[in-house]
Formats: structure tokens, C-alpha cells, sequence
């Protein structure tokens, strides 16, 4: 293979694997308004949502490694390991790829549990707003969270209490999604 070939793989590889890279993070950025957590335990905050920081420094360690040897290989003239380096590249571009569809996948599910949950929500409160049935559907549907000082339900996660009174905060959040639930549909999700 010669090396001007080898170069131009090793670039494209490694220019795939930031946009991989850049692609997952931003869409597990958005999973607090899809009730949906970061499955990798290494990235997640306290509240087990994305931290991007954490992110983005595990991503940069994989990268430089690839690119560092990718680097030497196109400046040493060295074509063999310009095309190593760009297969290498290829590892890291796949993975965060495969990550960035199944983000969107899990924001699409948690998406339509969100709206049927809200419906039904919206559909008790105008028959007959008594509470016991709204606490009723928030009981089975959603698992109360207490992480790092916040009380939320996570298909919610952006509705949060900081009320050290877990009874006080499961209830004012769960008026916050009912007052949510009474707005017209497409006010229901931050923009």
C-alpha cells in the first residue's frame, strides 16, 4: 500500500471516530428529557444521567492513542502503521456509533412512555382529578429517585425536588407533572 493511501485512510478513520465521538455525547446529553439514564457506569453523574466531562476525557484518552501512532505514521512515512492506526481508529469510531443508535433508540422508547404516561395522566385529571388515582399511576410506572440531594421520577428527570421531606417532594413533583400534563402536547417537552 503507498503511503499517500495510507494517509488518507488513517485521516478519514480518525476524523469518523471524533464525529462518533461528538455524535454519542450529544445525544446522551438530551437523555434527562427522555427519561432515559447513561448506561455506561464510567460516564454517569450522581444523578445517573451523562457527565460530559467524564465523557468526553474517557473518549480523549482512546482517540490520542490511535491518533498519536496515526500521526507518527504519516509524518515518519511509515504506511504500515498510517494503515494500523487508521483501523485502530475505526474501533472507537464503531463503538460510539453503535452507542449513538442505541441512545437514539432508548429516547425514542422513553419518548412514547413518556406521552402515555402524560395522556393517561392528563385523561384522570380532567375525569375526575381525584388524587388517589394520580398517585396511583405514578406508583407503578415510574421508580422514585433520591440521588445527590434531588427527588425525581426518572422518565422526569428534568422535574426535580431538592425538599429534604421526601413526602413533600414526591408531592410537589408529582403536581409539577400534572400541572405538565394540562398543558397542550407539544408544550410538554423542553425544547
Amino acid at each position: 500500500m503507498n503511503q499517500s493511501l495510507a494517509n488518507i485512510m488513517f485521516l478519514a478513520s480518525f476524523v469518523l471516530a471524533i464525529v462518533a465521538v461528538l455524535l454519542d455525547v450529544k445525544s446522551s446529553v438530551k437523555f434527562i428529557y427522555f427519561g432515559v439514564t447513561e448506561g455506561n457506569k464510567l460516564t454517569r453523574d450522581k444523578y445517573g444521567f451523562i457527565d460530559t466531562r467524564k465523557n468526553l476525557v474517557l473518549s480523549a484518552v482512546s482517540l490520542v492513542a490511535v491518533g498519536v501512532a496515526g500521526f507518527y505514521g504519516v509524518f515518519a512515512n511509515e504506511s504500515l502503521v498510517a494503515m494500523v492506526a487508521g483501523a485502530m481508529a475505526l474501533v472507537p469510531a464503531g463503538l460510539r456509533g453503535k452507542a449513538y443508535f442505541d441512545n437514539e433508540k432508548a429516547m425514542k422508547e422513553g419518548r412514547e412512555k413518556q406521552i402515555k404516561f402524560l395522556r393517561e395522566l392528563k385523561a384522570i385529571a380532567l375525569a375526575s382529578g381525584r388524587a388517589d388515582e394520580i398517585d396511583a399511576l405514578f406508583q407503578p410506572q415510574n421508580v422514585n429517585l433520591n440521588k445527590g440531594g434531588r427527588t425525581y421520577y426518572r422518565l422526569f428527570g428534568w422535574i426535580y425536588s431538592e425538599n429534604t421531606n421526601i413526602y413533600e417532594a414526591i408531592d410537589e413533583i408529582q403536581k409539577r407533572i400534572t400541572d405538565l400534563s394540562l398543558q397542550e402536547e407539544s408544550r410538554w417537552f423542553p425544547r
